[in-house]
């Protein structure tokens, strides 16, 4: 049986946690969007289970309410370092006990190459991008001479990527367009698309209205092509951008920025919900799996201008909630805010399309049949 969470399934009552699972994620360096989904499986579908990750800072858990958690490979997997040495990982992951039970892997990386002694099920935020979807892309960001070495390692990284994959008894897909990729580059088919709900903090606050546009994220480019859409607004100094979030390209962004482009660094989740709801739009212009940002702007009842590529075409409804365009170019997003400010926008609306369609509880119910039935 198929179950989806966008259409009809057989048994819509709620199942109970199940048990005996423990939740493994990628890395925690920051809090983002797969933290946040990473800390609901194992609190909400996993039944308080243990989760560990592959590196990073365990308090980011700790501070969310998990009460195990384990970091797996603290020395190997460092923040300065940890994009290098994951390469390492799938040959790292063999040599590793497996973990006793079943488990969950919460992976947009390598996660799903931990061994369990019982069941694995694997929430797929995306297949390895450096090896599969975004393999040109990564590729041709390397100096040159990495390049060749890149590309005859990515055959053997497929294969272990592949062979991981089919160790899992289910895999269940955050959006159709990651469906897709599980199925073309892994030959499998997902159980289930089980978007990731929202952040029930994001609601409307009672701040007024500005005149600026806002971006929410990690500054990783050319991933989050953060780029071209301050060069949208080095063309329009009329317009206002606020940049909230921190990464690696971020220095080397705001030396350049204009005047009318702000970097304000990270802010907690109240402070993004009340800069989303004062926003005259959030802006996405990343081809992003799924993509909480425009989920969570949207649930303040502010409309999202993005790029109508990945997880943003099952999101953003064009002229209802916001507006897509086609090119992660300067002219592209620029021509589309002049679309978007000649609009009007229902802000309740918007809200509350949000809030029914990305729900906490449609996602736990559908997760937890899965687990129950692998």
């Amino acid at each position: 049986m198929t179950y989806t969470q966008d259409a009809p399934v057989a048994d819509l009552t709620m199942p109970e946690k199940p048990r005996n699972w423990t939740v493994a994620h990628d890395f925690c360096f920051d809090f983002g969007g797969a933290e946040r989904v990473s800390a609901l499986l194992s609190q909400e579908v996993a039944g308080d289970g243990p989760l560990i990750s592959l590196g990073g800072d365990a308090t980011m858990f700790e501070d969310a309410g998990i009460d195990e958690v384990t970091i797996r490979h603290p020395r190997t997997f460092r923040e300065s370092s940890y994009r290098q040495a994951s390469l390492a990982m799938p040959l790292l992951s063999r040599a590793t006990a497996p973990v006793e039970g079943n488990l969950l892997a919460s992976s947009y990386a390598f996660s799903h190459h931990v061994r369990a002694t019982g069941t694995k099920v694997v929430y797929c935020h995306t297949p390895l991008r450096q090896v599969w979807s975004g393999a040109e892309m990564y590729s041709s960001s390397l100096p040159a001479p990495l390049r060749g070495a890149a590309n005859g390692a990515m055959g053997v990284l497929r294969a272990m990527d592949r062979r991981a994959a089919h160790e899992a008894s289910a895999y269940v897909a955050n959006s159709h367009a990651v469906a897709q990729r599980v199925e073309e580059f892994y030959g499998i088919e997902p159980a289930a698309v089980a978007h990731p709900p929202y952040d029930p903090q994001f609601h409307p606050r009672d701040v007024p209205r500005e005149d600026t546009y806002v971006w929410v994220g990690r500054i990783v480019e050319p991933y989050k092509r953060v780029e071209p859409l301050i060069e949208s607004f080095r063309d329009h100094p009329e317009r206002r951008l606020v940049i909230i979030g921190d990464g690696r390209d971020a220095a080397r962004l705001r030396a350049t920025a204009p005047p009318n482009v702000s970097f304000v660094g990270p802010r907690s989740t109240a402070e993004i919900a009340e800069a989303y709801s004062s926003a005259r739009a959030v802006l996405f212009p990343s081809e992003d799996d799924f993509g909480l940002v425009p989920v969570e702007a949207m649930a303040c009842g502010t409309p999202v201008v993005a790029l109508g590529r990945g997880g943003a075409l099952e999101t953003v409804v064009e002229g209802e909630t916001g507006v897509l365009f086609p090119e992660p170019t300067p002219a592209h997003i620029s021509a589309a805010l002049d679309r978007f400010e000649e609009a009007t926008w229902d802000e309740e609306a918007i809200s509350r399309y949000a809030r029914i369609t990305f729900s906490r509880e449609t996602f736990v119910r559908v997760m937890r049949q899965v687990l129950h039935a692998a």
